[in-house]
């Protein structure tokens, strides 16, 4: 295994693991927001607070990750129309999920939920992940 492949592993490997734990925090978040946000007190404070700088640390190594994996794959020039416009859509999803998440943006009263949006829109960019996975594992490669 050459150093380029080593470094490729390991960034495939925290990009999932990331993913993992952003979901996962996410899910303990609404979780414990239905329970404990309810008293309000400070046990809420200390854990949205504990929360919002793990998920910043997760959501930094989840985006420098991905455009390490980006540019990793951008490089390979085998690559098909296919997979370029699934990338697109997906880069698409995960910008429109950042400007939601970055700017605080909350849609119109009554059209949607904004964090069925979010989720949804987390969704579909993993979704669209592991379809790039499939298309760029059915792409020739080697010589």
């Amino acid at each position: 295994m050459s150093l380029a492949d080593g470094l490729r592993f390991l960034m495939r490997g925290l990009h999932i693991g990331a993913t993992a734990v952003w979901i996962g925090g996410g899910l303990l978040y609404l979780l414990a927001r239905s329970t404990l946000r309810a008293s309000a007190g400070p046990a809420w404070r200390t854990f949205a607070q504990a929360w919002g700088v793990q998920a910043r640390r997760g959501l930094g190594v989840l985006v420098a990750s991905g455009v390490y994996l980006l540019l990793d794959r951008l490089t390979d020039t085998r690559l098909g129309l296919a997979y370029l416009g699934v990338l697109a859509v997906k880069l698409a999803a995960v910008v429109a999920l950042a400007g939601l998440l970055l700017f605080r943006v909350t849609p119109p009263r009554g059209r949607i939920n904004s964090a069925r949006l979010l989720w949804g829109l987390a969704a579909t960019a993993g979704a669209l992940g592991v379809l790039l996975t499939v298309l760029y594992e059915g792409t020739p490669h080697g010589p």
